[in-house]
């Protein structure tokens, strides 16, 4: 018997859109948002760190599943800090894997709790792009598609720089598109 996530997974595409899965923190912090202003849908989630992994990854799953009944051309998401390994529990609990996913400034969680789910990650071939605006050139996180260092004051994330980097990797990278078109990108949440 398949599951709720194999079915989404098989969908026919039908919207001419991508879903953003984003970190609030990420999004209130970046021009992230003007540089995907045309054709996304855009739902920003915040990383309770009071709670696990689990119940982080189950309370956005949750959230997202009237969404993900729609047929997105592409899902993306994209993480900052410790909010990045909601993706992972997104792979390992709800079998849902992202067209592409960004990292920026990749932090282990605070609690221990499974987490790399890398090879399975590249067995579905994800493209995972991460960021580092703190001086960290080392790669935080293996089986990533590109790790890039930006350079930005005080390793602030507020860089126009920074946002046009994921851009470049998402839509070149992953969509295999040179740019966007249709609708502006609204929030759906």
């Amino acid at each position: 018997m398949d599951t709720m996530t194999d079915r989404i997974q098989t969908m026919p595409n039908k919207t001419n859109r991508s879903l953003i899965v984003g970190s609030q923190k990420l999004f209130q912090a970046n021009n992230i948002l003007t540089e995907f202003a045309i054709g996304h849908d855009v739902y920003l989630f915040s990383y309770d760190e009071t709670l696990s992994l689990t119940a982080n990854t189950k309370a956005l799953f949750r959230d997202l599943l009237v969404y993900l009944r729609e047929s997105y051309d592409h899902i993306v998401f994209m993480g900052y800090g410790v909010d990045c390994n909601i993706l992972y529990g997104m792979c390992l609990d709800k079998n849902l894997y992202f067209d592409a996913s960004v990292f920026v400034n990749y932090e282990e969680p605070y609690q221990m709790v499974p987490h790399r789910v890398h090879n399975l990650l590249a067995m579905k071939e994800s493209k995972i792009y991460s960021f580092s605006t703190k001086g960290n050139e080392k790669r935080p996180v293996e089986y990533t598609t590109d790790h890039q260092y930006v350079k930005s004051l005080f390793g602030n994330i507020r860089s126009k720089r920074l946002a046009k980097e994921i851009f470049g990797c998402v839509v070149y990278g992953a969509y295999k598109q040179n740019y966007l078109s249709g609708q502006p990108t609204v929030f759906v949440q």
